[in-house]
């Protein structure tokens, strides 16, 4: 398998899984949103502003492996489709 190729697959599969863990994310919101609203809802931390968008993600992904690692990359992307939930 060519190395552009397991760049563009992992690409994907990180993208999935980011699309997987946002979608939980809104579940968990809509399900919270019914309930009586809070006096006032708490700041969020720092870290939250730090998380990437997709197109961040992605292009990090892309920077992050290469011929020398992809299949090391690809075998992590395989444990965390595996464990997480309903996946692999």
């Amino acid at each position: 398998m060519s190395t552009k190729t397991i760049v563009s697959l992992s690409a994907l599969i990180l993208a999935s899984l980011a699309s997987a863990s946002c979608s939980g994310a809104e579940e968990t919101q809509a399900k919270t949103s019914t309930a009586a609203p809070a006096a006032e809802a708490p700041a969020l931390p720092a870290e939250v502003s730090d998380i990437p968008t997709q197109e961040q993600a992605d292009a990090e992904a892309e920077k992050s492996i290469d011929e020398k690692n992809a299949d090391e990359e690809m075998e992590k992307i395989e444990k965390e489709l595996e464990s997480s939930p309903g996946g692999g």
